[in-house]
């Protein structure tokens, strides 16, 4: 059981401009680090031509995205109770757990694997995936000095990864695969 390739995330800031989605520190390549036993291999990868990737942080993400937006557009720690169709409008009518209603034109599903907008849609159901994992991000307060590259490294089932977000923050992730022999799903 593997882990694909690196792929390039694109999270816009033109070469050489500011702005974009937070400005994270553009990745200049890949260094994938697979580990058997007391071997190991190293595996280089080149974003020069398949675009570029940014480690950003989701808040910085949705403001850059916000920024052009009216303001109200966006709703954050709302729960929604029920969607229903205002079929004389064609908006969607959300009902929320302070009593509050929202019309929205457009709704953009953000509310987890327990959705009350995925059930609305008529989504698919959750499955149970052979993975699980975790991220999150340190801080360094007198900067981390790591080059400007996703690292991920792989021994067996895992997987961990880290990248630089800033000069002083950097972002990592662990992934572990297992075989879903003899598993259950506990709701």
């Amino acid at each position: 059981m593997g882990f694909g390739k690196a792929s390039a995330s694109v999270c816009g800031e033109k070469r050489g401009g500011k702005g974009g989605c937070g400005g994270g520190l553009l990745k200049h390549r890949v260094r994938d680090i697979f580990l058997n036993g007391s071997k190991r291999l190293e595996e280089l990868t080149s974003f020069s031509n398949i675009g570029e990737i940014r480690c950003v942080k989701r808040s910085d993400l949705i403001e850059a995205l916000a920024q052009d937006l009216p303001h109200g557009t966006i709703r954050f720690g709302c729960q929604i109770l029920s969607v229903k169709l205002d079929t004389n409008s064609c908006f969607t009518v959300l009902h929320l757990n302070n009593g509050n209603t929202i019309r929205a034109k457009v709704l953009i599903r953000c509310d987890g694997a327990n959705s009350v907008v995925g059930d609305f849609l008529e989504l698919k159901p959750k499955k149970l995936h052979s993975s699980c994992a975790v991220k999150g991000f340190t801080y360094f307060p007198s900067g981390h000095g790591f080059a400007h590259e996703l690292v991920r490294t792989r021994r067996d089932n895992t997987l961990f990864g880290m990248a630089p977000v800033t000069d002083n923050l950097t972002c990592w992730f662990v992934v572990h695969q297992w075989h879903l022999q003899g598993t259950h799903i506990y709701d």
